[in-house]
């Protein structure tokens, strides 16, 4: 039993870390949306307007419809920002207000080291793929 639980953790943390290596290397190499796509199994349909009445005008030229979209979507935020009232309120009057300090206390490194000695050590791994001990 004590070999089967020994090579059962081996195994798990040799599943981890290839696990890890392969999201690693598929958010490197591909885009994240594409890897997103590809194991929730939605369909991505690319489409495109026949034609786009512009000025009540319309015109099925796709590079003018290209540079219409690129137009609206350059000039929607500031847009909207105009139409947001000003606020008669400084933000800074909605934060509540309270005496608070706050001080790191001095750590010796002996006792430190004693503390993460006594720590247990975990089967999980970090980002940076080592273990708490």
């Amino acid at each position: 039993i004590e070999k089967h639980k020994k090579y059962k953790k081996i195994l798990d943390k040799n599943i981890r870390e290839l696990k890890n290596e392969y999201i690693e290397k598929q958010f490197n190499q591909t885009k994240p949306w594409n890897i997103i796509r590809n194991h929730t199994k939605t369909k991505h349909i690319e489409t495109e307007p026949d034609s786009l009445l512009i000025n009540n005008v319309e015109t099925t030229n796709p590079e003018t419809i290209a540079n219409e979209f690129n137009r609206y979507f350059n000039e929607i935020g500031q847009k909207l920002q105009d139409k947001i009232p000003e606020a008669n309120m400084h933000h800074e009057t909605y934060l509540k207000q309270e005496d608070t300090t706050f001080e790191f206390n001095t750590i010796l490194e002996n006792i430190l080291k004693e503390t993460i000695k006594q720590l247990k050590p975990k089967a999980s791994y970090g980002p940076d793929k080592s273990q708490l001990k």
